[in-house]
Order: C-alpha cells, then structure tokens, then sequence
C-alpha cells in the first residue's frame, strides 16, 4: 500500500492519477465505514467529576464536548483527564 522510497524519487511516484488507480479500493470507504456509532457526548457544562465519571464507565479514549445540546464544543481525550482532574481539585 504504502510506496517504496525509489517510487518516491521518481517523478513517476508524482502522477498522482495512477496513484488512485493503485488504491481504488480505498477511494470508496466512507467515514461512516469506520466511525464509532452510538457515540457519548457530554455537556460543556457538565462537572468535572462527572465528567470523570463518565468516561471511566462507558470506557471510551474521548469524548465529543457539546455546546446548548448539539454543537460541537470540542474533544477532550483521556490523556486530558489528570489535567481535568487537578482542575477539579483545585476548584
């Protein structure tokens, strides 16, 4: 899949139309193929340590932030989790 470095010397690796010969069957995967369905949002709002909470119990890596109900807020993840959690603390 991925090209060898002499193919990507060449000028040939350049023609980026044979590219997407070489990787038709990828040109037809969808988002949607591959996302995680049933995703948890929470609330902007929510608490810290509820926040916390939820997403040691639904075991997910993140989670979508979400703004008066349905706007994307952003994504925190669980590497900002201690950095969450000190936050609590110190409110």
């Amino acid at each position: 899949m991925f090209p060898k470095i002499d193919e990507i010397m060449s000028d040939k690796y350049l023609d980026f139309k044979n590219m997407e010969h070489n990787y038709n069957d990828t040109m037809n995967v969808k988002i949607s193929d591959f996302m995680i369905k049933g995703h948890t949002s929470v609330d902007l709002d929510m608490p810290c340590i509820k926040f916390i909470s939820t997403m040691r119990l639904i075991k997910f890596r993140r989670i979508s932030v979400t703004h008066k109900g349905n706007l994307l807020a952003g994504v925190v993840s669980i590497v900002d989790v201690p950095r969450v959690f000190k936050s609590c603390m110190s409110s």
